[in-house]
Formats: C-alpha cells, sequence, structure tokens
C-alpha cells in the first residue's frame, strides 16, 4: 500500500512539472547540475527564465530533452569539451536570443529541426563545427549571425524562413557553399563577405524585399538567386572583390534600389540585364570589371539619384545602356576603358546635376546624348574658376560632338587632348551666359574655332578660358576672335576672314575695319574689360590706343553689329 502511494506522489509531480513551467533562470556549469535536471524537474518543458550553458566540465546535456519551450535566452557558450547539443533537439520556442559562440569543441548543429522561434540566432567563433543544417521550421525571427568560424564548410539551413533582420555570414575560413533561405519574402541586411573559400552561393529565391546586400571578398564563381526580389530600400546592392565571379543571374524583378556596386570583378563577362530596374536612389557603379566587354543593362532605369560610373573597365568596348534614362542628380562618369569605340546609350538622358565625364582613348562614335540639355554644376559665384570644370571631354579618336548638340547649360568646359576632332559646332547652342570657365587645349586638329558657341563666349573679355596647343587659327583667345564676325541675328559664321586689318596692328598705326564704308559707332576694350574708348569713327581708322596688348571691339553701322579682338605690337 505504501509503494502504492509513493508511486501515486512522483506521478502527481511528474504531471504537475511536465504541465508548469521550471521556475527561474538556470546556468549548468558543471555535468552534474545537467545529469540532475531531470531528477529535480522531472518531465519539465517549460523554462520560464533564460538557460545558460558554459565551462569546461561539461560534455552532453542529453539530459535536456523534455525541454520545448524556454521564454529567455538559450545561451551555450564559452565550453571546451562539449561536442554535441542533440538534447536540445525537441526545443520549439526561445523567447529572446538564440546563441552558440566560443564552444571549441562543438562538430555540427544541425539539431534544431523542432524549432519554430526565436527572437534572434547568433552562432560564431565554434571552432570546429563542420556544418550548420537544420532551422528548416524558423518562420520568423530577427537578426542571424554566422560568423567566425575556422572548419565550417557548408550552410544548408533556413528553409522555411520567411522574414528576418539582418544576415551575416562573414569571415568563416573554409566554408564552400551557401543554399537555403528560399521561402524568404522579407529580410533586414543581408552580408556574406570575407569568406575567402565560398565559391557557390545559391538561394534566396523568394525573398522580394530586402534593407541591402552586400557580397565581397569570398571566392564566389556563382551567384544564382534573388528571381523574386522586388526592391532594396535602404542601403542597395553592393558586391566587390569577387575576382572569380563567373556566373551572375538574379535580380529579374528588382525595381528599386538605394544603390548599386559592382566593382574588382576580374572574370566577370555579362552583367544580369536588370530589365525591371526603374530608380537607383543612390549611386550606380561598375569599376575594375576587367572581363566586361559591353554594358547592354539598365534598360529601363530613369532616374539616378547618385553618382552614375563606369570607370577602369578595361575590355569594354561598347555602351549600349539606359536608353530611358532621364535624370542623374549627381555626375555621368565614364572613363578608364580604353577600348570604348562606341557610346550608343544615354539617348533620352537630359538633365545631370553636378558633372559629365568623359575620358577613352579609343572612342570613335558616340550615338547617344542627344537629349542632353542641362550639366547644372555648381551656382556658388565665389568658387575658384577650375572648380566650375563640370564636363571634361577627353576622346581620343572622335572626330565629332555633334550628339551634344541640344545642350544649352554647363558651366565649365574641359576639352583635352582630342586628337582627331576638328570642329566644335556641336556645342553650338550652349547658353554662353550661364557658362564661367572653357579650357581648350592640345586638340592638335582642331583648326575650326570661330563657332557660334565659342566667339559669343570670348566676345566677353570677363569670360575666363585657357587655349593653347590646338591646330593654327585655334591657338590664343586673340586667333579665334580675329576670326568671328556677326550677322544681324548675332549668330556667328565660320567664316576665316579677319574684321580688322592689320592685326596684330602696329601701335600708332592706322587700321580697316572690314564691312564698314560710311561712319560708324566704335568701342574698344582692354584685356581687363575696361573701357579704352568709344565714338563715331570712318576708316582707316588711326588706332586710338597708347600701349600694346589685347583689345575688344564693338562697332556698330546701320543697325548691324559686328564684334571681334586685336591685338596691339610696338
Amino acid at each position: 500500500m505504501k509503494a502504492i502511494i509513493v508511486f501515486n506522489v512522483l506521478f502527481l509531480a511528474s504531471f504537475l512539472c511536465a504541465q508548469n513551467p521550471c521556475t527561474g533562470n538556470i546556468v549548468f556549469r558543471r555535468q552534474s547540475q545537467v545529469d540532475s535536471f531531470q531528477i529535480l524537474n522531472p518531465g519539465c518543458s517549460v523554462i520560464n527564465g533564460f538557460i545558460t550553458i558554459t565551462g569546461n566540465d561539461i560534455t552532453n546535456i542529453d539530459s535536456l530533452y523534455s525541454i520545448k519551450e524556454i521564454k529567455g535566452d538559450l545561451a551555450i557558450r564559452y565550453t571546451g569539451r562539449l561536442k554535441s547539443i542533440s538534447g536540445l533537439s525537441n526545443l520549439e520556442i526561445v523567447a529572446l536570443g538564440f546563441m552558440v559562440i566560443f564552444n571549441d569543441s562543438l562538430l555540427a548543429i544541425d539539431q534544431f529541426n523542432e524549432l519554430r522561434s526565436t527572437s534572434y540566432i547568433d552562432i560564431q567563433d565554434n571552432n570546429q563545427i563542420t556544418a550548420i543544417k537544420g532551422f528548416n521550421k524558423v518562420e520568423s525571427t530577427g537578426k542571424i549571425i554566422l560568423q567566425d568560424h575556422k572548419n565550417l564548410g557548408d550552410i544548408n539551413a533556413f528553409h522555411g524562413l520567411n522574414r528576418a533582420g539582418d544576415i551575416i555570414i562573414t569571415n568563416n575560413k573554409i566554408l564552400k557553399s551557401i543554399t537555403g533561405f528560399n521561402s524568404g519574402i522579407e529580410y533586414g541586411a543581408l552580408r556574406i563577405d570575407k569568406n575567402p573559400v565560398l565559391e557557390k552561393i545559391v538561394g534566396f529565391d523568394m525573398v522580394k524585399k530586402i534593407k541591402s546586400i552586400r557580397i565581397g571578398d569570398n571566392a564566389v564563381k556563382e551567384l544564382h538567386g534573388f528571381f523574386e526580389l522586388d526592391s532594396i530600400w535602404k542601403g542597395g546592392l553592393q558586391i566587390e572583390d569577387e575576382i572569380f565571379l563567373e556566373l551572375f543571374k538574379g535580380f529579374d524583378y528588382l525595381r528599386y534600389t538605394q544603390g548599386l556596386q559592382f566593382s574588382n570583378m576580374y572574370v566577370l563577362a555579362e552583367l544580369p540585364k536588370f530589365e525591371n530596374l526603374i530608380r537607383v536612389d543612390g549611386s550606380l557603379y561598375i569599376s575594375n570589371a576587367y572581363q566586361l566587354n559591353s554594358i547592354s543593362a539598365f534598360q529601363n532605369v530613369k532616374i539616378v539619384e547618385g553618382q552614375l560610373g563606369l570607370t577602369s573597365n578595361i575590355e569594354m568596348a561598347t555602351v549600349d545602356a539606359f536608353q530611358n534614362l532621364d535624370s542623374c542628380y549627381n555626375s555621368v562618369i565614364i572613363e578608364g576603358a580604353n577600348k570604348l569605340k562606341t557610346i550608343n546609350g544615354f539617348q533620352n538622358l537630359r538633365y545631370i546635376d553636378r558633372s559629365l565625364t568623359i575620358f577613352s582613348a579609343y572612342l570613335e562614335e558616340i550615338n547617344g546624348f542627344q537629349s542632353l540639355v542641362e550639366i547644372a554644376g555648381l551656382k556658388n559665384q565665389e568658387v575658384d574658376t577650375t572648380q566650375w570644370i563640370n564636363f571634361q571631354f577627353q576622346a581620343h579618336k572622335l572626330k565629332s560632338v555633334k550628339d551634344f548638340s541640344n545642350l544649352r547649360k554647363v558651366r565649365g568646359m574641359w576639352v583635352n587632348r582630342n586628337h582627331e576632332l576638328t570642329d566644335l559646332s556641336g556645342f553650338d547652342n550652349i547658353d554662353t551666359s550661364y557658362i564661367r570657365y572653357i579650357v581648350l587645349k592640345e586638340n592638335e586638329k582642331l583648326e575650326l574655332c570661330n563657332s557660334k558657341f565659342l566667339c559669343s563666349y570670348l566676345d566677353n573679355p570677363k569670360h575666363k578660358a585657357s587655349i593653347f596647343s590646338n591646330a593654327p587659327g585655334c591657338n590664343t583667345r586673340e586667333e579665334i576672335l580675329a576670326s568671328c564676325t556677326t550677322g544681324t541675328d548675332e549668330e556667328y559664321t565660320s567664316s576665316n576672314t579677319a574684321g580688322v586689318f592689320p592685326n596684330p596692328c602696329p601701335l600708332n598705326s592706322s587700321l580697316w575695319f572690314t564691312g564698314e564704308e560710311t561712319d560708324f559707332h566704335l568701342t574698344l576694350y582692354n584685356s581687363t574689360g575696361q573701357k579704352t574708348f568709344e565714338g563715331k569713327v570712318s576708316n582707316p581708322v588711326n588706332l586710338p590706343v597708347n600701349q600694346s596688348g589685347l583689345y575688344y571691339y564693338k562697332s556698330t553701322s546701320a543697325g548691324k553689329q559686328k564684334s571681334g579682338a586685336l591685338v596691339v605690337i610696338e
């Protein structure tokens, strides 16, 4: 009878413990504490607090098999002899953090196939683990950190994860592949970097919204995924220092990103098309992609808020991209593409806020920029003149700038080392009241400089320019102005006839103003813009100056005005 009573008491205690939480926080520091858990808490499934497992004395946690829920943190850390954590394989819920860190003997983490919920997952610095698997019933969690492992070779987990905070997979020395994360709908920041032998990233197939993506400094050969991704809403997409990347597929439905950067990819020959990408609210940069021989993506991008740069892509021969780009609210830079021969994109680009730079040794043809109206540049009137430069143009084999015929506003121009360029008539519609500075140098075949644009600009002595080492007729400001004439519509012609003769003119001599048969009104200015003479004269004119130098003139007769420059010599 007594034995029956004892049995019933033990049964009742076991039943009550199975139904009620075990009270308080639990810290296991010795193996004996783990082994006595079921004796002290028979059948306990819910821990009403946290569990910490730590210390070099613990070798297994098999006695924790009944635990299904922890209402605080689970921390398995700083153990020296623990090889397996299968004792927690029935765990379903961890209310706060799930942490497995600094366990020097732990061989694998593949026991948590029943876990459904936890606030975050932190697995790092477990030097002996070779694989992370499971967690496939976790549908939602906060941050996931998988980092700093010396022997981790495979991550094949989180196949049922729908939503998560940041996902960080970094500095795992022999990690070779990442598969999983195939059901996610929305993630925070995704960072996969500094895994020096990681060759393959496949997954993330269903994610539609993500905060940012950074993949870099791995050894990735194949990147295949993100096929349903709609938007990258904060930090943008950044893939850099993937020097072995050969296959890059995905991002078919990406419509919006805060930024886009691809750099230091030495063997990649082709980018994804990004056919649905419409807007980039940051920079779009492609640099040091050494085998990328053409850019034909981004056909539907309409706005780039940051800098758009194509730099140091040494095999790039064509740019057939950005066909629908309307505006760039920073700078457009195309440089360091030594084999670039044609630019066939940018046909609808109307506005650039900061600057346009084109540097190419082999550029022969531009079939783009036809719609470009304004390169706004700096608006501060007090800045140094060199800072006005916001259109830099150096294309060694280009013969014409006709594609810029609709350009109206630019703050400053640098036209340098265009060895085949013969004239600047493509710039004739630029508003010379807006431009502040011109550099025109080392264009050996540039000989027709008396275009409407250049004559109108140089006619104002306050307009600053640096002009030298071009073909004869375009070597100095004086040469150019001497060949400029105007008609009643104030449009400059391409006539090579000088407005005055002789020019240069000796001091204290007379000169002839061509086309002036009767009395006319003459105004002279010195090189600083100071008026030195104004009055009615007739040919030949005794030169009304008393020192040598550069002078600008305006002559008016019968409602017609001409202007130009003359050089007075002693």
